[in-house]
């Protein structure tokens, strides 16, 4: 699992090593760790680099802004969905997730694997709280690479956490994830 890289030098030592030992590699996960809110946090370079180790991985945990920046279109456009379709056509064999995806009046998260796309509903909370995508990466993989179980499955139980703890976070009126 590869995630917060904030030098572009380490994209490219990452790449080098995964092109050396892919053989050895059974799967690389990947949070692209770049951005939120549509704004970028890392330096440009290392956001220019970035593709070339999304395109060696299987899977990864973008969010919105990282679609955004992934997609290859000018940071104008504002259709989420030609973002998407942008970013899928950009790396067309990648599996992923994005959290806090809204279609329409609809909130929930977008899970992409095997070609098909699942939409999977959830309640909305008009709160920003920080650290939620992190820990839904790691109960996500913790069902997918530890448990055998499926990405949807895996993506619906991460995602079955993640909203009691952020209930329980609302509750108690906390800015982070309360775990």
């Amino acid at each position: 699992f590869i995630g917060y890289v904030t030098k572009a030098e380490d994209i490219l030592t990452l790449v080098e090593f995964i092109n050396k030992h892919g053989q050895n590699i059974a799967g690389v996960f990947v949070d692209p760790i770049s951005g939120d809110n549509d704004q970028p946090y890392i330096d440009q370079k290392t956001i220019d680099l970035w593709p070339l180790l999304i395109a060696l991985s299987d899977f990864a945990f973008p969010n919105l802004t990282e679609i955004k920046l992934y997609s290859g279109l000018p940071s104008e456009e504002k259709s989420v969905k030609l973002h998407i379709e942008a970013f899928e056509q950009r790396f067309p064999k990648l599996d992923y997730v994005v959290t806090s995806y809204q279609d329409g009046k609809k909130y929930g998260v977008l899970l992409k694997y095997s070609f098909q796309h699942l939409f999977i509903k959830h309640k909305y909370y008009n709160k920003k709280i920080d650290g939620t995508g992190d820990v839904f990466a790691a109960y996500y993989l913790k069902y997918y690479l530890f448990e055998n179980t499926d990405h949807l499955h895996s993506c619906k139980k991460a995602l079955s956490i993640i909203l009691k703890l952020i209930r329980k976070t609302i509750i108690n009126d906390l800015a982070e994830l309360e775990i």
